[in-house]
């Protein structure tokens, strides 16, 4: 899927859960755009394509965009997902960058902070 990307156990799950709803007579999907990581709660499933662009309508911020599918065509792109082993690889490496990068950014976070409180601190000594 171009929209977005799944991980491996996670392709498997919202394979599942869409073959489920297909039973269930819904045949869309709404979901958010771009986004790494989709797990099955991203997806939001409708029995008719109003109803989905509805949801995507409502949904979209000036910081997310949400995508329509139908239900068949994600499931068609978690079973490649699946299936094609280099991009698999590709993608929970991209999870596993992902992961290191949010590490980074907190442990820069919480430096920043304690930065602040030392000069908070020294000013205080010097204000004395």
């Amino acid at each position: 899927m171009s929209d977005g990307g799944a991980y491996s156990n996670d392709a498997l799950e919202i394979r599942d859960k869409l073959r489920i709803e297909i039973e269930n007579g819904n045949r869309f999907v709404s979901f958010p755009m771009g986004k790494q990581g989709l797990t099955k709660e991203d997806f939001a499933v409708f029995k008719t394509a109003v109803e989905a662009h509805e949801h995507a309508y409502k949904c979209t911020t000036n910081r997310e965009s949400y995508a329509v599918r139908s239900i068949n065509t994600v499931e068609k792109g978690m079973d490649r997902l699946l299936h094609d082993k280099e991009r698999l690889w590709l993608v929970n490496m991209q999870k596993e960058i992902k992961q290191l990068l949010d590490i980074v950014e907190h442990m820069q976070q919480k430096k920043v902070a304690e930065s602040g409180q030392e000069i908070k601190s020294n000013d205080q000594q010097l204000s004395r």
